[in-house]
């Protein structure tokens, strides 16, 4: 049994703004960015930002990604540590600000944000970034993520002037949507989708935080009634025989998140019963990775990178 797993070079478009503003009030003071400033909705209503800061936290890794997509120039860009691979060439030197659910306030402090970009993994401490800058929160709808996720990143790119670029992405994106959804539903097969961590496997169904699998691309469900969760319902390799899906999709949470054990999906995955479905029979079981699917579903080439791996599926 082979475990399918997708890698394709990040593609990024190159936009370079720089704002430059003067003092009015002394030859030997100046503002650190553009004193423009811009109203953008988050989800938590609407803000006032300052368009093209100099000084940024982004706790949000869909942020990231499309500060990293796009290219935007940022001079201070600063970050809590996370394991994020396909970010590491823009983050690596910049994670100074605690942890994501952790942060390092003081730090946080000493970088003087103009704004900070945050998502659920801070919904605790809000009140207390707050009190250190603009705060920008986003979280994606999964009843509705297509549209939640490109209205997130379009209100985000309002901020760094690439709003031409996450448009000309939705229209890709619509495309590719379309066709994989067509192939999907015309195939009947039905799909389950895992998540392992320490061992443990636990499902996801229609009304998970993966759902979008189901709700948005058109892959039919193995199980209709798996109950919505934020780490799945615990299941067993019993389970898996018999609801026998045609294809498993599998997170491997221990890629993002530290282990207590060595183990990983692929040696969780290793049984006879996993092997003996469909989905193992016909080589149909492919990895969701985690950086993207857990840690930033609704960063744009997180959502590009999870479309691959689904077209891949019914190629």
């Amino acid at each position: 049994m082979k475990f399918k797993k997708i890698f394709m070079p990040l593609v990024a478009a190159t936009i370079s703004l720089t704002l430059t503003a003067c003092s009015t009030t002394s030859s030997n003071t100046s503002t650190t960015s553009s004193s423009e400033k811009i109203k953008v909705t988050t989800s938590n209503g609407e803000v006032e930002v300052v368009k093209s800061p100099k000084n940024v936290a982004v706790f949000d890794v869909a942020v990231l990604d499309l500060i990293q997509r796009y290219d935007v120039k940022i001079d201070k860009l600063a970050t809590p540590t996370m394991s994020v691979k396909y970010l590491q060439d823009l983050i690596k030197d910049k994670q100074t600000l605690g942890s994501l659910k952790e942060p390092n306030y003081e730090e946080i402090s000493k970088l003087k944000p103009e704004v900070i970009f945050t998502a659920g993994r801070q919904a605790d401490v809000l009140e207390e970034l707050k009190k250190l800058g603009t705060v920008a929160h986003y979280v994606a709808d999964t009843k509705d993520f297509f549209n939640s996720i490109m209205k997130d990143n379009a209100e985000v790119a309002k901020i760094f002037g690439v709003e031409d670029k996450v448009q000309a992405d939705k229209v890709k994106f619509e495309a590719k949507i379309k066709e994989i959804s067509e192939k999907a539903k015309a195939s009947g097969k039905k799909v389950l989708i895992v998540m392992t961590n320490e061992g443990k496997i636990t499902a996801f169904g229609p009304n998970s935080r993966f759902g979008f699998v189901h709700s948005l691309f058109g892959f039919a469900a193995a199980d209709e009634n798996i109950q919505e969760s934020s780490h799945g319902n615990e299941i067993n390799y019993e389970y898996i025989s018999k609801i026998n899906p045609d294809i498993i999709f599998y997170v491997d949470r221990n890629s993002v998140v530290k282990s207590k054990t060595d183990a990983n999906a692929k040696t969780t995955l290793d049984n006879e019963l996993v092997k003996a479905t469909k989905a193992g029979q016909n080589n149909a079981i492919y990895e969701l990775e985690a950086q993207y699917v857990y840690l930033a579903p609704n960063g744009l080439t997180s959502f590009e990178k999870t479309m691959e791996v689904l077209e891949k599926a019914v190629q």
